[in-house]
């Protein structure tokens, strides 16, 4: 159990890392270049208990692609945040409750077919997840060049993110699909560890 918990934390110490990386941006207004937060990124890191949330910036002549472009790696991040989160929580749950598991350095992606294609299948179904999060702020700057930076936030709540996740049928067939690990999937005990891990994790960003 302690190293269960010591893993978990972990990875969610690094998380709170990357995510407080880059503090500040250099956007430009008409008015000349200066060094400020975007109201996108600070809406992102005060994300509430319940709801994550992810921003991302975009530059082009065209300020409508901007936008967009920004909204599309803003999900991107989004699906990577929460596929992190998924290959956690699976490695938990088998930790936890699979009893035939004896070598504790055995996790999901062992067990796998060896060719990442485990991890590819968690970032599809993150990527799935998050086409159902909506843009909570977005900021366009004019660049010195005419350019346009567009710094753009999205959210989803975390409650849509655990119920989504684990009634696809792909998470099952990570955890329990090795020959020597047959196990009766337990959905709610599953949804139980995601969700006690973006709790964790948002306790630490509050510290």
């Amino acid at each position: 159990m302690k190293k269960i918990i010591f893993t978990a934390t972990a990875v969610l110490s690094a998380l709170f890392l990357v995510s407080s990386c880059g503090s500040s941006k250099k956007a430009a207004t008409s008015l000349g270049v200066e060094e400020m937060k975007s109201p996108a990124q600070t809406y992102a890191e005060e994300a509430p208990k319940g709801v994550q949330r992810a921003w991302a910036s975009f530059n082009d002549f065209d300020g409508t692609v901007a936008v967009r472009g920004a909204s599309a790696l803003a999900r991107g991040e989004l699906a990577t945040q929460i596929s992190t989160y998924v290959k956690q929580a699976i490695d938990i749950y088998r930790s936890k409750y699979l009893q035939n598991v004896t070598d504790s350095k055995r996790d999901y992606r062992q067990v796998a077919d060896g060719e990442g294609k485990s991890s590819d299948q968690v970032q599809s179904i993150a990527s799935e997840v998050v086409k159902g999060s909506r843009v909570v702020k977005s900021n366009t700057y004019v660049q010195k060049d005419n350019t346009r930076t567009a710094y753009v936030c999205v959210e989803i709540d975390v409650d849509l993110i655990i119920e989504d996740i684990k009634n696809d049928q792909r998470i099952e067939k990570l955890i329990s699909d090795d020959d020597k690990l047959k196990i009766d999937f337990d959905r709610e005990r599953f949804a139980d560890e995601m969700k006690a891990l973006f709790d964790e994790y948002k306790e630490q960003r509050e510290e």
